[in-house]
């Protein structure tokens, strides 16, 4: 395996700890008046433009953070104790000791990625998989095949990787959860298809019978409408759902592990 790889993995699977500290970038904010002015925005923009239309529930940097967060993307993400979470978009400037900025605990961030060998095969050689990322060291990290019964694509993988996090999160008893609680969820991936699918073409397709443009069929159905149950199992528990579309670049570790899961004789938490 090649080594930058390697660490990757290192990250999915090690332990994380984090020196207990207190800094100016700690205490320079309050976090129930941030954390309600970062709810509002997104519920702002959550909010859908008729009566039966879907919520677009796409997380917009621009939106949602302040110009100095878009010069690093990544910026937004603070990981800490086996959990990535949205960094508190007041935040001044990042704790001089962990280099990241304050996090809302209720607001976390799961990594999600699909990777498929032989994509396309007529042959029956094709194999996917996909994996959802929590945080470093986390329990509820997951990687693995795409089941047997299913078609094995890269956007079959995409979209397993999406409701495998998404059933995590809907069966998480509350003694799981950060702080006793969540507030948002956002779903971070490469993938076009799941991110796009879901917050510009769901509300169309299903006005259309699951039909596209086309007129045709919609493809892998039968995953998109668990998906969507999904979410909204969710939304329902009052937990919002975000689906944020990333460069691969700046999604590193499920890419890896989606890949990780393809290799024979692997085995993943």
């Amino acid at each position: 395996m090649p080594h930058c790889e390697l660490k990757v993995m290192e990250k999915f699977n090690g332990d994380y700890s984090h020196a207990d500290h207190t800094s100016t970038a700690h205490e320079a904010y309050t976090p129930s008046r941030e954390l309600t002015t970062l709810l509002s925005l997104m519920a702002l923009t959550n909010q859908p433009t008729t009566a039966t239309d879907i919520p677009p529930r796409r997380f917009l940097l621009q939106e949602h953070y302040p110009p100095p967060f878009h010069t690093n993307p990544l910026d937004i993400e603070s990981a800490r104790e086996g959990w990535v979470f949205l960094a508190c978009p007041g935040s001044p400037e990042k704790c001089p000791h962990c280099k990241r900025h304050p996090a809302h605990t209720s607001c976390i961030v799961i990594a999600i990625d699909g990777a498929c060998q032989n994509n396309g095969s007529t042959q029956g050689t094709a194999r996917a998989a996909f994996a959802a990322y929590f945080g470093k060291g986390n329990e509820l990290n997951t990687a693995r095949l795409v089941g047997a019964d299913q078609r094995q694509t890269s956007q079959v993988a995409e979209l397993a990787g999406a409701i495998e996090a998404l059933r995590i999160v809907a069966g998480l008893p509350e003694e799981q959860k950060p702080d006793g609680k969540l507030y948002t969820v956002t779903l971070k991936s490469d993938s076009a298809y799941v991110v796009q699918g879901v917050t510009e073409y769901l509300a169309k397709w299903k006005r259309n019978g699951w039909r596209n443009a086309q007129g045709k069929a919609v493809a892998n159905i039968k995953l998109w409408k668990e998906l969507e149950g999904l979410v909204e199992r969710v939304e329902e528990n009052g937990v919002g759902v975000w689906f944020w579309l990333v460069p691969r670049e700046l999604n590193p570790v499920a890419d890896a592990a989606a890949k990780w899961a393809l290799r024979p004789g692997n085995s993943l938490p």
